[in-house]
């Protein structure tokens, strides 16, 4: 229960021998026993919820001893703890007349239009006085939802409970024998309605699982406790209070805006021209010209289940009238890459602040989300691809961050392999771990922009990436309330595509600067070196060093706190020894969460499997209660696939257990779910045994699909789907001799192995199943749904 809960204890307290202290002087609302003892008590953790008072009226005749109480409870209801919406009807593009809409937008000339503009703000200015009165001429508007009723409850309900409220009232002030009679025949009609219409909304929403899964997804996030993401009505910032939707967006813009480092305090001389990576010519200038249809087509593949940006453009609207905005936006997209100017309107967001963890009331335990115009967002996409096809060559192949072909799976796969091989032989390996605050909103713009131009962007791109970045503006929206805007001086702008590429860019000559091994994802940075000497330990802190002098040049820091190190070996004597950041001591760990998965010194994983078996044990439950409610076993089967057991299965190419114990307790997760399932659809007679569960539901063991999911990693690696070229390494093809019996071949070659732990690292892994299933597969000229496919029906029970 929360620490504010109100709460109230009545009772009968006959307790001798305690001296009670009353918040009232009113010595009548102290009755006493004939043994002078305190007897009926009210406690209350505050009094400002609760009166009592001597009632007037009693049911039955008065005790002495036991007094009729009135009691008057003040309590505050579930809405009102959180800030009401104030918001304004907004555009229903779902009801639009989209083709009212192209006939009018196709008797445009856009060329005389943008004929007598000289600047592409004028442009954009232009096409929203052109598209805006059209929209509101051929669209409704949608008053928001602010209803305490549930959002299943229909029209005709909501009256016949109105028309009940109002009998009841009536019987209570005339006690008239008719409205009472009317107030019990709508309440027996509206106990009708509502089961009617609970029913049909479950049926509605167990459809919308295939053909509107965000409707589906949305009502079961209700369901969970504390799932809904409310701002309360008083927050909190530091000493300041801040009550109301205004003074909370306020507040929260205050705090976003702390986080950002002002630009002077970024161009000091200090900071040296970082070394250009490799001698790049420039970008030819016709990549900078869009055509007319590679414009419609970014368009056309818009999400329309997304919602508008600050400029209430809906991406359902621009991709059913891609067709005839794609000539306009083209002008504008063309202009805007040939002066180099970003056009200013499209630089504004609306930030939503979305709820970590902690403290609700705290401001500093929310993180903002950023909301940007559409149309913008499309120039950025066609414009982000271009410069990371170009940058691509010359980005770091350790960096596995926002690149195509690389994810956490293949950072961690490339980490572990490393890693393993190393404390399979005896060896020790110490790695740090870095954290670097708030590391994309404290990129400083300058020399962002310096960095680039060394990556070979001149001209008027690289005027138009500088324009992008400068003078940016955001305010923070919460329900309908908005707060005053500021400006961003620096980061990369948060929920863009550009944002990313830039990140990568500013970041990328941080490796030049270590000579150990490391990994990166983002800014998530871990720097490792094999251990044989106290010669080994210098060199690692002097990279530590190289990091902490890097971030210092370029106006970052590094969370101390939240920055590690970890011995990975299994020698009993470990290299004693401690690494430092400014003379500070970084925390040794025995485990650590990497990328999701958590990581111990010896690689067993036992830590990481008792944390997701444990999760998804409670999550198991939570989807089998609300799933009960539909009684549909097949989207039980989905709800679970895409809660428990995906996360069972993240990144189970790192951590698959070797042993059989683990592999049991993860099994045992998808057991009992099948086990509840055939007992809620009565066949558990009939499914007796969890072999024939699967069978039933056609679902395959864990264990299973894990092997799977290693076979079509190793095929993906082999034809190139996963860019990471130092596992490409590792692999070891047998080559038979000339007369050599084929049908002993096999396709790897498996290097001897000391111990478990070299059997269980996942290279060695993967082409040992790969071997056992080369009768089955051919990794190399079958695709990967060809390979998947045989081995689910070779696999199923």
């Amino acid at each position: 229960m929360p620490h504010h809960s109100p709460v109230f204890i009545v009772g009968d307290f006959n307790l001798s021998n305690i001296l009670w202290t009353p918040d009232s002087n009113d010595s009548d609302l102290l009755p006493k026993q004939f043994c002078n003892n305190v007897d009926n008590l009210v406690l209350a953790n505050s009094s400002k919820w609760i009166k009592v008072s001597k009632a007037d009226d009693a049911l039955l005749p008065i005790d002495h001893h036991h007094p009729p109480l009135n009691i008057n409870i003040n309590l505050r209801t579930h809405c009102d703890n959180y800030i009401r919406s104030s918001r304004a009807p907004f555009l229903n593009f779902f009801l639009c007349d989209f083709d009212g809409i192209s006939s009018e937008l196709d008797d445009i000339d856009w060329l005389s239009a943008f004929n007598n503009s000289s600047s592409v703000d004028e442009k954009v200015d232009i096409l929203y006085q052109k598209i805006m009165p059209i929209i509101y001429k051929y669209t409704p508007m949608r008053k928001p939802r602010d209803s305490h009723y549930p959002i299943w409850f229909s029209v005709p309900l909501l009256r016949a409970l109105r028309e009940k409220a109002k009998y009841h009232c009536k019987s209570k002030k005339f006690n008239n024998s008719m409205d009472k009679y009317s107030y019990e025949i709508l309440r027996e009609r509206c106990a009708v309605m509502i089961k009617d219409c609970y029913k049909k909304f479950k049926k509605r929403v167990s459809e919308c699982i295939y053909n509107d899964p965000s409707y589906f997804w949305t009502f079961f996030k209700q369901q969970r406790k504390n799932s809904a993401n409310f701002i309360p009505n008083e927050m909190f910032l530091k000493d300041f209070v801040a009550k109301g939707g205004k003074s909370i967006c306020n507040a929260f813009v205050k705090h976003f805006e702390s986080i950002y480092t002002c630009p002077r305090d970024c161009q000091s001389e200090d900071y040296p021209t970082p070394p250009p990576v490799h001698e790049i010519s420039n970008i030819p200038f016709s990549v900078c010209r869009l055509s007319e249809e590679e414009v419609f087509n970014h368009l056309s593949n818009l999400d329309p289940c997304k919602g508008a940006g600050p400029d209430l453009l809906a991406p359902l609207f621009l991709k059913k009238c891609a067709r005839q905005l794609a000539r306009p936006l083209t002008l504008i997209y063309n202009h805007s890459l040939y002066s180099g100017v970003f056009p200013t309107r499209w630089k504004v967001a609306y930030v939503t602040p979305v709820y970590k963890s902690g403290n609700s009331k705290d401001i500093t335990n929310y993180r903002p989300i950023s909301i940007l115009s559409v149309i913008g967002k499309v120039l950025e996409s066609i414009v982000q691809k271009r410069i990371y096809f170009h940058i691509a060559p010359y980005l770091d192949f350790n960096q596995h961050g926002f690149r195509p072909c690389k994810s956490t799976t293949s950072n961690l796969v490339s980490y572990i392999s490393d890693i393993a091989e190393i404390v399979d032989s005896a060896g020790e390996v110490h790695a740090i771990y870095t954290d670097f605050r708030k590391a994309f909103d404290l990129v400083n713009h300058k020399l962002l922009m310096l960095k680039t131009e060394y990556m070979g962007i001149h001209g008027s791109l690289l005027r138009w990436c500088e324009s992008y970045l400068e003078n940016r503006s955001q305010l923070v929206a919460v329900n309908g309330f908005m707060s005053y805007e500021i400006q961003v001086p620096s980061g990369v702008p948060q929920g863009s595509h550009l944002g990313p590429t830039f990140f990568l860019i500013f970041i990328n000559d941080l490796t030049l600067c270590l000579h150990s091994k490391m990994k990166l994802f983002a800014d998530d940075l871990k720097i490792y070196r094999v251990i044989n000497c106290q010669h080994d330990t210098r060199a690692l802190q002097n990279d530590i060093d190289a990091v902490n002098s890097w971030c210092i040049r370029n106006g970052m820091s590094l969370n101390i706190d939240k920055c590690y190190h970890i011995k990975f070996t299994r020698k009993r004597n470990r290299f004693n020894c401690v690494y430092k950041i400014n003379n500070i001591n970084l925390t040794e760990v025995d485990c650590i969460r990497d990328l999701g998965v958590i990581i111990d010194s010896t690689l067993s994983f036992r830590n990481h499997i008792e944390y997701v078996t444990t999760k998804a044990s409670k999550l198991s439950g939570l989807v089998y209660r609300q799933m009960k409610m539909f009684n549909n076993p097949n989207l039980s089967i989905l709800v679970f696939n895409c809660i428990v057991r995906s996360l069972l299965e993240y990144c189970s190419v790192v951590w698959s257990p070797g042993y059989r114990v683990h592999s049991d307790r993860i099994e045992r997760i998808q057991k009992r779910f099948l086990f509840h399932l055939a007992y809620g659809d009565f066949k558990c007679k009939e499914l007796f045994t969890y072999e024939a569960r699967l069978s039933y539901y056609n679902i395959l063991m864990l264990k299973d699909r894990r092997r799977i999911a290693d076979i079509i990693f190793l095929a993906k690696l082999l034809k190139g789907s996963i860019d990471a070229p130092e596992l490409v390494e590792r692999l070891k093809f047998l080559v038979p001799r000339e007369g050599s019996r084929l049908h002993n071949r096999k396709t790897f070659s498996l290097p001897k192995i000391k111990s478990n732990l070299g059997r269980h690292s996942p290279i060695y892994r993967m082409q040992h199943f790969a071997n056992g299933k080369r009768d089955v597969i051919d990794i190399f000229c079958d695709s990967i749904p060809t390979i998947k496919n045989k081995l689910y029906n070779e696999l199923r029970v």
